[in-house]
């Protein structure tokens, strides 16, 4: 199983971050979206870690740091993944899913 990718919105106000650098802030409507998707991802991996399934957190790993939305390396638009996102899936299940399964 996979969980969710974030997604972005650049439309947000710049604010002052921690260290005192502009920071982009996000729009309620994505910060509601974003919590969403933390809520299902989170439903996805319990129902996951309960039926012994493995599954990866794409969200997780696709997110930034702080604000969780998508990171822009992995999409163009804020919703859409680039090349380096589905790479990035890729890599995951690899090394998450069936590097173990064909080692073994």
């Amino acid at each position: 199983a996979v969980t969710v990718p974030s997604l972005r919105d650049d439309a947000g106000q710049i604010g002052e971050g921690e260290d005192g650098l502009g920071v982009r802030m996000l729009t309620p409507a994505v910060e509601r979206a974003i919590a969403l998707r933390v809520r299902l991802n989170q439903s996805i991996k319990d129902l996951c870690q309960a039926r012994h399934i493995p599954v990866v957190d794409w969200f997780g790993e696709t997110c930034e740091v702080g604000t969780q939305a998508l990171a822009r390396e992995y999409s163009n638009d804020g919703l859409h993944l680039t090349e380096a996102g589905y790479r990035k899936l890729a890599e995951l299940i690899w090394v998450q899913v069936i590097e173990d399964l064909v080692v073994s």
